[in-house]
Formats: C-alpha cells, structure tokens, sequence
C-alpha cells in the first residue's frame, strides 16, 4: 500500500496520474499508450471506463489519501485508480 501515497505526490507534484513502475509490473499503460497498441493490430477503442478501489486495513493517512482520490476522479475521472478500455475489431 506504500506505492499509494507515492502516486499521490507524484500526482500533486507532476500533475499526473502515472504511476511510479513497480518492480512486481511488467508496464503501465495508459489511454494514448493502449489505443496505439490496439491500433497496431486493427482494434479500435468502443469504451473508456473509470473506477476506484476501495481497500480495507489501511492506515488513516492511506484512508485520507483514497478519500482524497476519490474526489478528484469525480472532478476528473481520468484520474481514477483503475483505468478499463473495451476495444473491437476494425
């Protein structure tokens, strides 16, 4: 759950969503990232989808940091913990 608290620095810091690479992660992917991938083999995005974990024991500044969360990704849903794209075939 450490990795939690680091996104958010980055994200206040950087002003972005992108997650440090952890070492269990092969790659992050991200909306440009995988509609480019797909394209490559003839799929194209139909759907973009949001969502946010909800975590249980948890410290209280690990539970401010997802309360936190939770509020900019209604402000901006890109932002959200969990990113899912459904693409088709072309």
């Amino acid at each position: 759950m450490h990795s939690v608290s680091v996104n958010y620095f980055t994200f206040i810091r950087e002003w972005t969503n992108d997650p440090p690479v952890h070492a269990q992660h092969v790659c992050y992917y991200t909306p440009t990232t995988l509609k480019a991938l797909a394209a490559r083999y003839g799929f194209r995005e139909s759907g973009v989808f949001y969502a946010n974990v909800r975590y249980e024991r948890i410290t209280w500044m690990q539970r401010q940091l997802l309360a936190f969360s939770r509020l900019i990704s209604k402000l901006t849903p890109r932002f959200s913990q969990t990113l899912i794209m459904v693409f088709d075939a072309e």
